[in-house]
């Protein structure tokens, strides 16, 4: 059975997440209009927890570890676990997330 939640984060981002899949794989639809995840001065650390982000449409500029990327649509980035990253633009993008044992995201003051 589909589970669907949805939810807002940062500057006005939309977030659709669905749980379909087996062995904690899940989707989720973003929607950021000039966002940023997470907040201004803070990192997102993914702790056994690995996201495949693929851009649907605008742009996202994604500082992961010591360098930064601009994503356009069409190109895509894996944001691999323990490495400290942050995203911000104007885009729709798909995110896979595969979660191992007790896969969660920690928010560090940058």
């Amino acid at each position: 059975e589909d589970i669907v939640q949805r939810y807002s984060i940062n500057g006005g981002s939309q977030v659709t997440v669905i749980r379909p899949f087996k062995g904690g794989v899940y989707a989720a639809l973003v929607e950021m209009q000039q966002g940023e995840y997470p907040a201004a001065g803070e990192l997102a650390i993914n702790r056994n927890r690995q996201e495949q982000i693929y851009l649907l449409d605008g742009s996202l500029t994604v500082k992961f570890g010591e360098r930064t990327f601009i994503l356009n649509a069409g190109e895509t980035m894996l944001l691999t676990p323990n490495t400290p990253y942050h995203l911000s633009g104007s885009c729709r993008t798909l995110v896979i997330v595969e979660d191992q044992a007790n896969g969660r995201t920690e928010i560090v003051p940058n």
